[in-house]
């Protein structure tokens, strides 16, 4: 049982997902980061998106909404009439009070046990009307081996659980009636834990239930089978749960992993055999389509598991596969950034392995009646995986698509050519807007020219999820596959986030990366993706000066953080390049904490909004520390203000600045107009607070539009400048300049 999100039985598998795997001890690597579970979660929604899964949201949690309400019904009303004892109907509903946290998760659980049994029973039993007493038999018992998991797993009470439900206990069920009732009495008589004596309760009722199925369609030989089943489903999860994997006992543990994830699928399609005359067993097809979809659910569970199963040191198919990768770097700890890899990796092959098992493709010699993508068992399957990595719960989107104008409509439109652009640069990995940017060596060796892109990726991204939110021609996996592959970027070894060279180790984490990030984040999967950015930020703003001044490097408590202690002395050693504060920088990560969750960083925004008031230029615009020019800073600042001191007086200065500024061909730039800082002030007037600028902005857009270019794009201009011990750097991309000036002319447009 998972009961923090309780959506059916936990279930872990090393099946296919995984492949060949050859590992020494520990089979679990060591991880001492800071991520959540809601943050795993919606990591695996944006994993499987990327990778082409992606279900309807409504009718996801339009089907959460009907699973709660069965589940309820089963909890509340049939479960307690299927306890054959008042003891044990006594301890069920003690289980409000001693056990709130499993018994909020029984009506998933039970609801998920009910559906798979529905379309299980269906194809066993096609000509047949459904059979009411085969779904309440599947629910009880997804909801017995989910109990049993629990217990075990996540309540320490496996010595006890198994010494209630033993190897003689198991036979005995499938005994004659005589050694089958004496040996729950005797069981009953000794179970202290009232817990256990629900478990054990459970059990009892599902064979009583099945035992009347037998009983009106007098198909002994199901029974035996099902017991067969049952017998080596218990033994599998009895090696997986009590018996720690041993480099000598690695082939007997991985297919012990892959019956418990298989087993109770096929249990399903068993029950159903029940109800029929005569055959003993299901057909290959049906067995090897529940197989299939026992697997799926496996390797979900094991996806959004994978930081409890990590703690508690249990291998699974992600862990599994994550200690061999881990191993050929001379490693046994992951970082943030190896999970996010796993987790994509395998979301991509649990994708690959839906639409082969479940959902589309028959086998190779043609035997197996594989489902096409509108049956029921295709759909459940969607449900069951969506609903198992909480996209019932998932905030992406915050802002919604909005219907696209007319002007954004056309295929040929600027805005629609910009776009296509980035998508096309992207599709080339980007090249053109890599920063080949020059660094000291460690010991002052020499310089290393590093090829760096993660700060220009976020900066795209941005650009093109405005394109998205326009309704223009983006596919939502590239949203997605771009913040996995920013996550993936996330430092290797110190606690504050991203830096500019993820390559280069010794270059420590900086707040404005922190700023882009968090904001595409947020803005592709919500505060739960987002999540990944609490621990940066924490540290950022705990570095902050009283006066909301934020420094540019991001290090943790020098006492508590010996992983930094390497970068602190390589910043120091080539002289402290970037070190203090910039307002740029300040304003990129408080813009990103204020749609992020304004509420929650209110204190800092707060002081932040007054340290840029006060380094404001009197003639109205904000200067940058690592750009070029004034707009930029400008545009950042402005856009902070605007959320979150919309009355300040430094809006109508940095309006009035950026009018008098405007040249007579209506664009911005440093002497000549340039549609980079073209694009950085009709940004910035367009923001709400700075009133109607309706002229300038029009004047602005129609620059914009003069200089775009026959791809879509416009010419590199210079944006990042700034001086270094080794020179002064300056960096300039058509691509960059593009993904601003997508975002004026889409900003203009709604400014209209």
């Amino acid at each position: 049982m998972t009961p923090a999100h309780g959506h059916g039985v936990a279930v872990r598998t090393h099946s296919s997902v995984a492949g060949a795997v050859h590992f020494a001890a520990p089979a679990t690597p060591s991880y001492t980061g800071a991520l959540g579970d809601l943050h795993i979660r919606a990591v695996v929604r944006t994993a499987l998106r990327a990778h082409g899964f992606a279900p309807n949201a409504h009718e996801i949690r339009r089907e959460s909404d009907a699973w709660e309400r069965c589940g309820t019904w089963l909890r509340d009303e049939v479960f307690p009439q299927l306890l054959s004892d008042e003891p044990s109907a006594d301890a069920y509903r003690r289980l409000r009070v001693v056990d709130p946290y499993v018994w909020e998760a029984l009506p998933r659980v039970a609801a998920f046990g009910y559906h798979q049994a529905a379309v299980l029973e269906r194809l066993v039993r096609p000509a047949a009307p459904p059979l009411h007493d085969v779904m309440i038999l599947g629910a009880a018992f997804n909801t017995a081996i989910a109990f049993l998991d629990y217990l075990v797993d996540e309540h320490g009470a496996g010595d006890l659980v198994f010494a209630a439900v033993d190897d003689r206990f198991i036979s005995a069920l499938f005994g004659s009636e005589a050694v089958r009732n004496e040996c729950i009495n005797e069981r009953r008589r000794e179970l202290p834990d009232g817990r256990i004596r629900v478990l054990l309760a459970m059990v009892v009722a599902c064979v009583a239930r099945g035992r009347l199925l037998v009983a009106d369609y007098r198909n002994e030989e199901a029974w035996t089978s099902l017991g067969r089943y049952v017998t080596a489903a218990y033994a599998a999860q009895r090696l997986v749960s009590t018996s720690p994997i041993a480099a000598q006992d690695v082939e007997s543990w991985i297919s012990a992993l892959a019956a418990k994830a298989a087993l109770p699928s096929k249990i399903m399609v068993q029950l159903s055999m029940l109800a029929t005359h005569g055959a003993a067993e299901a057909p290959a097809d049906l067995q090897d389509l529940a197989t299939g979809l026992g697997q799926l659910i496996g390797g979900i569970d094991d996806l959004v598991d994978v930081l409890k199963d990590c703690r508690a040191g249990t291998p699974t198919a992600p862990l599994l596969r994550l200690v061999e990768d881990l191993a050929r770097s001379g490693r046994s700890r992951a970082t943030d950034a190896d999970m996010y890899r796993a987790l994509f990796s395998m979301s991509g092959e649990l994708v690959r392995q839906m639409d082969a098992q479940v959902m589309l493709i028959p086998s190779a010699d043609r035997t197996c009646r594989v489902p096409a993508p509108g049956h029921p068992v295709a759909q459940f399957a969607t449900t069951a995986v969506a609903l198992w990595c909480g996209w019932d719960e998932d905030d992406s989107d915050p802002c919604g698509r909005r219907h696209a104008s007319a002007a954004d409509d056309r295929e040929n439109s600027p805005a629609a050519r910009a776009t296509r652009m980035l998508l096309a640069q992207r599709r080339e990995g980007f090249k053109e807007a890599v920063h080949h940017f020059p660094m000291p060596d460690p010991g002052g060796s020499g310089v290393t020219i590093h090829p760096t892109l993660m700060f220009q990726r976020a900066t795209v991204l941005d650009a093109v999820i405005d394109a998205y939110d326009a309704g223009l021609a983006v596919p939502r996996t590239v949203l997605d596959a771009e913040a996995v592959a920013i996550l993936q970027a996330k430092h290797p070894h110190m606690r504050g986030g991203w830096s500019y060279i993820p390559e280069m180790p010794l270059l420590p984490p900086d707040v404005d990366d922190l700023g882009i990030v968090l904001q595409v984040l947020h803005r592709v999967g919500g505060r739960q993706l987002a999540a990944a950015c609490d621990e940066p930020v924490r540290l950022a703003i705990n570095a902050a000066d009283p006066s909301g001044a934020v420094p540019t490097w991001i290090f943790g408590p020098r006492e508590h953080c010996p992983e930094d202690r390497p970068a602190i002395a390589y910043i120091e050693a080539i002289g402290r390049p970037g070190s203090g504060v910039q307002p740029e920088v300040v304003a990129n990560l408080c813009f990103g904490l204020a749609i992020h969750d304004r509420m929650r960083y209110a204190a800092p925004l707060e002081r932040a909004c007054s340290y840029l008031e006060s380094v404001q230029a009197v003639e109205g615009y904000w200067a940058s520390g690592w750009y070029a020019g004034d707009y930029y800073g400008t545009y950042r600042a402005v856009r902070v203000l605007d959320l979150n001191r919309p009355e300040s007086p430094a809006l109508q200065r940095a309006r009035n600045c950026l009018q008098a500024r405007q040249a007579a061909d209506g664009g911005w730039g440093r002497g000549e107009s340039d549609p980079l800082n073209t694009a950085f002030a009709v940004l910035a007037l367009t923001c709400r607070s700075m009133g109607d600028c309706r002229d300038a902005v029009g004047r602005g857009r129609a620059s914009l539009l003069r200089t775009q270019e026959t791809d879509g794009g416009w010419p590199a201009v210079v944006w990042g400048a700034f001086g270094t011990p080794y020179g002064f750097q300056t960096y300039g991309s058509r691509t960059i300049t593009t993904a601003f000036a997508l975002k004026a002319l889409l900003a203009a447009s709604r400014h209209d």
